[in-house]
């Protein structure tokens, strides 16, 4: 499995705030430092948490079926 990747985040309200994640926490933290000028009391790092569900599988006749949301 891959590793954690890092986005940067609204330390208020836990919102991503820009649309790039790093799989590196230096680069993330390189980020932080241009994009927002080092404002940490506005901005940190948060952890982006990853995880796969199934929505659609395949029967022996090759015919995808949707599975409903649990």
């Amino acid at each position: 499995m891959a590793g954690p990747l890092y986005a940067i985040i609204n330390r208020e309200t836990g919102e991503i705030v820009r649309d790039k994640t790093y799989t590196d926490v230096r680069h993330a933290k390189s980020a932080v430092r241009y994009h927002f000028r080092g404002q940490t009391h506005l901005y940190g790092i948060g952890i982006v948490e990853r995880s796969a569900k199934l929505a659609w599988y395949v029967d022996d006749n090759d015919n995808w079926s949707e599975v409903t949301a649990e």
